[in-house]
């Protein structure tokens, strides 16, 4: 009972907190998406630094390592695969784009790290931290060359 109680109460902040910063920045809320902008920069980057500083060890690595290969190999395989399978749903190029973009550039953390923490418990959540780290790259390199079109340098790369 004690844990119903506890996970009803931080829903409860959650939505005080939301509610009081949409009072705070009407405007500013309501074009935004003020509940999407605060799980996205403030949850979610704390739920995974509290799961990667208790976890996340060398010996932790050494373990798993399979995990990234086994990523980087899937990665590989989804990165060669997309651009024919946006060839058949899409003629125009601009769609083929948004098509290579939502198969290639998936969603897996936003709803994936709560989904499988409520599943398989931590070691569920550091196991699918691990095996995200090659997307996590891929994303925020290529992912943002692909949305902005702009050009393909190291020093936008690094930032």
């Amino acid at each position: 009972m004690r844990v119903v109680v506890e996970q009803l109460l931080i829903l409860y902040v959650f939505l005080f907190l939301g509610w009081l910063l949409g009072r705070l920045k009407k405007e500013q809320a309501a074009k935004s998406g003020l509940l999407s902008l605060l799980i996205v920069n403030v949850f979610l980057p704390c739920k995974i630094f509290l799961s990667l500083s208790s976890n996340f060890t060398v010996s932790y690595i050494k373990e798993k390592y399979q995990l990234v290969l086994f990523s980087l190999v899937f990665l590989l395989l989804i990165v060669a695969v997309v651009p024919l399978v946006a060839r058949l749903f899409a003629k125009r190029e601009y769609e083929k784009k948004i098509y290579r973009y939502s198969l290639t550039l998936s969603n897996y953390s936003y709803m994936g790290y709560v989904l499988v923490e409520s599943l398989f418990g931590a070691a569920g959540l550091i196991d699918q931290i691990l095996f995200c780290i090659p997307f996590a790259l891929y994303t925020y390199t290529f992912g943002f060359w692909m949305l902005t079109n702009s050009g393909k340098s190291l020093k936008r790369m690094v930032n």
